[in-house]
């Protein structure tokens, strides 16, 4: 629902329940630290929301991402990558699921909290306000790649799990033995570039479509952002993706891994190993999980508010 902006916002009723009257309100030129600890409150929130989104829907598409774990590693086709991994039973599309719900929630939670926070920051104060949504997602964008990286030995655990099935804890040991602890930050210069290009179109077509968009059934509009969202990320970091998994699986220089799959499939192969699976898995995981967070983050907002109702009354 298109609501405004933060001043705005709060020009009818706080989020966090504190009422004013416009004219109590103050527009400052940059923002205060009110303004940022507010909304720091309301990042937390919405990653919160979106890290309880993300583990119902790691628990739900986990097979999925297994799947296309192993096309970006092997280059297979969905059907080919399927069979492989039927052949060793359906649990072995589980393998790397406890890792993975480490790292979806908490990646989710850095993604929703650095959008939420640096926009409502942004939002509060009269110069940033009317900067174009683009500079305001970017920043929000670098933010949520940081935490991807700081996070990035969870994703590596989780990847050599999936890729390798029951031999993953062995590969994450041998991992460690081979490389130290280094090794686990194997992909963090792609992490980073995914993470930052992924966030970026991401949120800024969701962004820009959930202030556009005219006000609807909140379901299908919801919907209708996570699915736009998806196609447009996805689209633009699938080759990153496919580095990714490959360095953290092999260890490979960027190089090598770059050469490996433009000999076995070309440059086309690079941008587009796994990139109808992931356009269509991840368009209705968009779908699932933009309708999820935006319920649950509306929830957790509304029970802020009414927190602080409470307080005002009990202070009165």
């Amino acid at each position: 629902m298109k609501t405004g902006s933060y001043y705005e916002v709060n020009k009818r009723k706080s989020r966090w329940g504190d009422t004013e009257s416009p004219s109590q309100v103050v527009d400052p030129g940059w923002p205060t630290v009110d303004s940022i600890n507010s909304a720091l409150r309301r990042g937390i929130l919405s990653g919160l929301a979106g890290a309880s989104a993300m583990m119902i829907q790691v628990s739900l598409f986990i097979p999925v991402d297994t799947l296309l774990a192993v096309q970006y590693r092997y280059g297979e086709s969905a059907t080919v990558a399927w069979r492989r991994l039927i052949a060793q039973g359906y649990g072995r599309f589980y393998c790397g699921i406890f890792p993975a719900l480490i790292q979806g929630p908490a990646a989710r939670f850095g993604d929703t909290a650095s959008n939420a926070t640096v926009l409502n920051a942004l939002d509060s104060a009269r110069i940033t306000r009317e900067a174009p949504t683009v500079i305001k997602t970017t920043i929000a964008s670098g933010f949520a790649a940081a935490w991807r990286v700081f996070i990035i030995p969870v994703d590596v655990s989780k990847t050599l799990w999936q890729i390798y099935g029951p031999l993953g804890p062995k590969k994450i040991f041998e991992q460690y033995l081979k490389f130290g602890v280094g090794g686990f930050y194997f992909g963090s210069l792609t992490a980073f570039s995914a993470a930052f290009l992924g966030h970026l179109p991401w949120y800024c077509t969701f962004n820009s479509l959930d202030q556009s968009l005219p006000t609807f059934s909140p379901i299908i509009r919801n919907a209708c952002l996570g699915f736009t969202a998806s196609f447009v990320s996805d689209s633009c970091t699938n080759c990153f993706r496919v580095l990714k998994a490959i360095r953290q699986a092999e260890g490979l220089s960027y190089t090598d891994a770059i050469a490996s799959v433009v000999k076995q499939q070309g440059v086309f192969g690079l941008l587009t190993r796994g990139l109808k699976t992931r356009i269509i898995a991840n368009g209705i995981q968009g779908i699932f999980f933009t309708v999820l967070w935006r319920s649950i983050e509306s929830s957790f907002l509304l029970r802020s508010q009414q927190q602080g109702e409470r307080k005002q009354i009990k202070e009165r």
